[in-house]
């Protein structure tokens, strides 16, 4: 299997903006903001955050709902159809462990 490029730029946004010892200082809603979401469009994503949706009949609310084109968020905002989502982010605080038993959202 081809290893595929990496996004352009991402080495250099990574090696500017991923420090540990400020990063694992924040909150989950301060990584969110300072790293996560800046990651998620360095890497060409459009999201959504905190969008309620209804999955196999129960609200659901995803920390990041991702998008592949641009505009999408919109759509997704005024129509909750969760057909445009690709993917469901959740994130934590640095400290947390990823380990304890989450929701699996099935879209």
């Amino acid at each position: 299997m081809a290893k595929l490029p990496l996004p352009y730029g991402l080495n250099d946004w990574l090696a500017a903006h991923f420090d540990v010892a400020s990063l694992s200082q924040r909150s989950e809603a301060q990584l969110e903001e300072r790293f996560i979401g800046p990651l998620l469009t360095q890497l060409g994503w459009t999201s959504v955050t905190q969008q309620t949706i209804t999955v196999q009949g129960k609200l659901a609310k995803p920390d990041w709902c991702l998008l592949l084109e641009p505009g999408q968020d919109n759509a997704l905002i005024a129509s909750k159809d969760h057909a445009l989502i690709t993917a469901i982010c959740e994130s934590k605080a640095w400290d947390k462990t990823l380990t304890r038993a989450t929701r699996l959202f099935v879209i």
